[in-house]
């Protein structure tokens, strides 16, 4: 699970639906929720942005792609399984994984110190307060 720690900056809502825009160091991310009138989210509120390294997909870094969060970063280490690759991208003092194809790892020519882009949709992020 990748977990990367950020603050609350913009909430968009609309017919059940939350966009709520978190920066973490500097970069924006954006996580598509259902709006939860219980315990809401308020801009400024410290929270984790959680996402399945099976939900990040990966693309060159000079291609258009419609996520929200993509970000453009540095292969540091790649883990070739006999169908997957478990690929990490290094991100602020931590770290970012994808698990993707290893066919797909080769034909993006996957390679540590290789700049890819690392893009995950916001609907497939969860929020969770931190404490």
């Amino acid at each position: 699970m990748n977990t990367l720690k950020g603050h609350i900056v913009a909430i968009d809502s609309s017919e059940g639906l939350q966009l709520v825009k978190v920066e973490v160091n500097q970069t924006r991310f954006a996580s598509l929720i259902i709006e939860d009138t219980h315990a809401p989210f308020v801009v400024g509120e410290a929270v984790y942005v959680l996402f399945k390294e099976t939900e990040v997909f990966l693309a060159t870094s000079d291609s258009r792609v419609s996520a929200q969060n993509a970000v453009i970063g540095t292969i540091s280490a790649i883990e070739e399984g006999v169908l997957l690759s478990h690929v990490t991208f290094g991100f602020n003092e931590g770290s970012v994984g994808a698990i993707i194809t290893k066919e797909s790892a080769k034909a993006l020519g996957c390679k540590v110190g290789e700049r890819l882009m690392w893009c995950v949709k916001s609907n497939e992020t969860t929020l969770q307060k931190v404490q």
